[in-house]
């Protein structure tokens, strides 16, 4: 996005403190030469401040698209600061900062340029409407701040942090929650918290608790959660006492507020001890009985933070509350059911909490639990397995569910009960339990014959009865166990080269079904690194066995088929690469299901993959193929920014080569790259055109790109305010006007007068691009004449012909040079046709969001 780096001739000028002219004296009478007088100046002034509201309005709507540059934020704090602009014209301002607060390139010209003596005065200001939105945007500020504004961010906190305090005073509870909201933002920095504790902030909440607004005491307890995350542990014991007095509120969404500070402070040792010494054991039994599913959701959370930490404490308010959370995993709620299923995790983790969970007879409610028709609930009672795993007792549980299950159960209905079978935990040996992990090698996973079941007797008269598997209940603790194992083979192999044993861990874990997603994604990530490489690329290949590609790209989580398509992207970015992926995975009609899978992002990077294939002969065929024209008016038409920049890509990869140009311009899709042409993001219009460039190579494409009125849009592109657009335009309008089939549409829509408009542009790659294009249609006669009808013969155009070594052939290369002597501006050697995406010597970037950079998905 283009930011405003010189002031346009209609921008307002900065609003600075002028001495009054003195006033003009109007005669009343004829009898009385002094006579009354008054101050025009005064009676001007309502309509000084319409002027400046006007002109702020025009500011705001002009400046809108663009990043704030310091120019543009000086004329805002000018107005801010002059004593003749109006309140609300000032507001006008503060909102127009409160929205440019998310972006981080605004947040930090916001931060550096405010002044301080101006936003104390604003906050000072006697309109109510001025000191809330000043609050509002100090607050978005504080949260959305960045490393780079991270000193003036910290001293802004400090000196303003008082004044914030001063406004808790206000009666008027739109404006208190402004400023609560703006402090619990202000603490975060350093040293914030410690000026609002020195501004006597504590003096506050017990007014701002009992306050009658629900909104005040919401956003109090924000603040409060805030200051004991900061403060010292005495500090946070005193606040935490406060929020634990919030838990007995009568708004269910006070106390779901509280709640979740409660357990921000939890996750901290420090914050955990304060946590409990403000009593919170006493709150448990009510919340966890709560009749509102929310509440009872974050005590369970809370708990599970809470048993976390070695603290006696912790220890006794698990021994109390795990009957209640056992209970609970039948919750008709499944976020109860699954936080109840994470606090039962996290007590099983120390030996007092094991032995809680024994004694609330968990053990007696796991064959009705496995047995159940509920998958969720199945899944929730082998987390409680795996939290006893984690304690060594695994095997204990699982005999003792064993003996359980074989007790003849004489009083249990089975009418109704699909007959299930036990089976041994086959692939779970004892050495698993005890055995260190692997620190060098590992075996690669083999699929296993499963021994015969074990039937357990529900009745001395039903042999066959009810049963359950016991390889479902330890499922999770074999896929952690696997899970470190693979990430400890990792960690020991990685700067070695890719062995063959390697090869054949990699591919059987990448292949095996009790391997979790998490782990094939870490595997995924760690091949993806080596794959930057073209001789470990080849071995990665090899990994990448033609089943294990297959069960990846089809697999039921998102996040594997997206780091699939990732690491197949960057194997492709090696064209010595392409032949193996062809050869050996035959990848493409795989990937193009992929670009009509549910998730956005699967289909982005499976488009980025089949465009990098594309870049080759051989793989454009195999992309062509697999049938993907009939997908790419679907990635056009995504609402996805990236997906439709990823399709523009694969059109142009595609014609690139004459194997695929003509079936792809065939295809009518000029139609859709021209509509793209005005796309609101820059990347797609620079994708779109480039595409249509490699269209215009040949001379049917160019027709077609014509017919679809790409020469309509192309004349409105060049009088774009973003520098981007101009340069993309020049691009296309200078391919068209070579082609002959082309050239007199070209000329008869005129494009000559905005191109030499653009030779002056303060861009140069504009004003290159635009004397490229320029250059193009002086190619022949009549656009010779069409240039001169427009005044071209203003500016000097010379030419020269220099020869270059290529690939050992000698190719000609057409230069020239454009002087303008109105202007200035001197072009010397510039290559008639510009660079752009996919082009040899262009520089090819990682995607935003790959799967180097998006580590949510591991």
């Amino acid at each position: 996005m283009q930011s405003y780096t010189s002031r346009s001739a209609n921008s307002p000028p900065s609003m600075t403190s002028q001495a009054s002219p003195q006033s003009l004296h109007s005669r009343w009478s004829d009898s009385h030469p002094v006579g009354a007088t008054m101050s025009l100046h005064t009676a001007a002034k309502p309509v000084m401040k319409f002027m400046y509201h006007r002109q702020v309005l025009a500011l705001v709507a002009r400046t809108q698209a663009n990043h704030l540059s310091e120019e543009t934020m000086e004329i805002y704090s000018s107005y801010l600061a002059f004593k003749y602009v109006s309140h609300s014209t000032k507001t006008v301002l503060l909102k127009d900062l409160y929205e440019r607060a998310l972006s981080e390139g605004d947040t930090s010209a916001v931060v550096k340029s405010l002044r301080l003596q101006s936003v104390k005065e604003l906050l000072g200001s006697p309109d109510a409407l001025v000191r809330s939105s000043t609050c509002w945007m100090l607050g978005r500020l504080a949260y959305h701040g960045t490393a780079a504004c991270a000193t003036a961010m910290s001293a802004l906190a400090v000196e303003i942090s008082r004044w914030l305090v001063f406004l808790l005073r206000d009666t008027d509870s739109v404006g208190l929650q402004s400023a609560i909201y703006a402090l619990s933002g202000m603490i975060i920095w350093p040293n914030g918290a410690q000026a609002a504790v020195d501004a006597n902030i504590l003096d506050y909440f017990k007014e701002l608790l009992e306050s009658s607004n629900v909104g005040v005491r919401k956003f109090t307890c924000w603040l409060l959660g805030g200051l004991a995350r900061q403060k010292s542990a005495v500090l946070g014991v005193t606040l935490c006492v406060r929020l634990v007095s919030l838990l007995r509120d009568d708004d269910v969404e006070v106390i779901k507020t509280a709640m979740v500070e409660i357990w921000r402070i939890s996750l901290r040792p420090q914050g955990a001890r304060a946590v409990l010494d403000a009593n919170v054991l006493h709150s448990f039994p009510g919340l966890l009985e709560s009749p509102r599913g929310e509440v009872r959701k974050w005590a369970c959370n809370i708990l599970g933070a809470l048993v976390r930490h070695d603290m006696v404490e912790g220890d006794v308010l698990a021994v109390q509350s795990c009957n209640q959370v056992v209970y609970l995993l039948r919750d008709e709620s499944p976020n109860v059911a699954e936080s109840a299923a994470y606090a039962l995790f996290q007590i099983t983790r120390g030996a007092m909490g094991v032995q809680a969970v024994l004694k609330a007879n968990v053990l007696n409610r796991i064959p009705e639990e496995l047995g159940c028709s509920n998958t969720q609930v199945r899944k929730w009672t082998s987390r409680i397995l795996e939290g006893l795993g984690q304690q060594g007792t695994i095997p204990t549980a699982a005999l003792a569910v064993k003996q359980i299950v074989l007790q003849p159960k004489m009083n249990i209905e089975l009418s109704g009960r699909p007959p299930t079978r036990i089976e041994a935990p086959a692939l779970i040996q004892p050495s698993m339990f005890s055995a260190p992990l692997l620190s060098t090698g590992m075996l690669a996973l083999t699929r296993q014959r499963t021994p015969e079941s074990v039937h357990s007797w529900w009745t001395d008269n039903n042999p066959a009865g009810a049963t359950i598997s016991l390889l479902e209940s330890v499922k999770p603790l074999i896929k952690l166990l696997y899970h470190r194992q693979a990430l400890n083979f990792m960690k020991h192999n990685r700067g070695i080269p890719l062995s063959a044993e390697a090869t054949e861990v990699y591919s059987s874990y990448l292949g095996y079904r009790l391997v979790s997603r998490w782990t094939k994604t870490a595997i995924l990530r760690e091949l993806y690194e080596r794959a930057a490489s073209e001789n470990e690329a080849h071995g990665v290949v090899n990994v990448l066995r033609l089943n294990v590609i297959e069960e990846l790209l089809g697999s039921v989580d998102a996040k594997v088929r997206r780091a699939t398509c990732w690491l197949l992207g960057k194997l492709a970015s090696h064209e010595a690469v392409v032949v193996d992926i062809l050869t050996a995975l035959t990848p493409c009609p795989r990937l193009v299901s992929l670009l009509r899978d549910e998730h956005l992002k699967v289909i982005w990077s499976a488009a980025d993959a089949l465009s990098r294939i594309s870049r080759t002969p051989k793989g454009a065929e195999a992309v062509v193929d697999a049938n993907v024209l009939d997908d790419i008016p679907g990635l056009f038409e995504s609402p996805d920014m990236q997906v439709r920049k990823s399709g523009c890509e694969m059109v142009g990869e595609l014609t690139r080569h004459p194997s695929t140009a003509t079936g792809v311009i065939d295809a009518n899709l000029c139609l859709y790259l021209v509509s793209l042409l005005r796309d609101k993001s820059l990347e797609v219009i620079e994708s779109a055109a480039g595409a249509l460039v490699w269209m215009a190579e040949q001379s049917h494409g160019a027709k077609a790109a014509v017919d679809a009125n790409a020469l309509e849009c192309l004349r409105e592109l060049l009088e774009s305010q973003h520098a981007q657009i101009r340069k993309c335009a020049c691009w296309v309008l200078g391919r068209l006007a070579v082609q002959e089939t082309t050239a007199m549409a070209v000329l008869s829509a005129a494009p000559c007068s905005g191109l030499i408009a653009l030779l002056r542009d303060v861009n140069v790659e504009v004003a290159e691009n635009a004397a490229c294009a320029l250059w193009e249609i002086n190619q022949s006669p009549d656009g010779a004449q069409a240039c001169l009808n427009a005044e071209i013969r203003h500016c000097t155009v010379g030419s020269s012909h220099t020869s270059d070594m290529q690939g050992g052939q000698r190719r000609e290369i057409s230069r020239f040079s454009i002087a303008c002597p109105s202007c200035g501006t001197v072009l010397t050697d510039v290559e008639p046709r510009p660079m752009f995406y996919g082009e040899a010597g262009s520089q090819e970037n990682e995607p935003r969001g790959s799967i180097l950079t998006v580590d949510a998905d591991f």
